[in-house]
């Protein structure tokens, strides 16, 4: 929802795209915005200072149980172009 808000017509092409290559939407928002919703989500939660317990299975919902322990969605360098997700501090 808030890629969608925020990006409108863009997010929308994600989606169509996603559609027409049968392919996942965080793969391809990864591609087209260098960034997907897990991300958004990890930066969006820890802002809010949820609790970790939480925001490690949301921001890892795509992950099958063997690769969760291996990986955590890429940290974006500061100059990734989303200020409005950089601006949060990061607890």
């Amino acid at each position: 929802m808030i890629l969608a808000e925020l990006l409108g017509d863009l997010y929308a092409q994600v989606l169509s795209s996603a559609a027409d290559q049968m392919l996942p939407v965080e793969q391809v928002e990864s591609r087209l915005l260098m960034l997907n919703h897990a991300e958004v989500m990890d930066r969006v939660l820890r802002a809010w200072r949820f609790p970790k317990d939480l925001v490690g299975p949301i921001v890892l919902h795509h992950l099958s149980a063997g690769n969760i322990g291996r990986q955590r969605p890429a940290r974006r360098p500061r100059s990734c172009g989303w200020p409005w997700l950089i601006d949060s501090p990061t607890p």
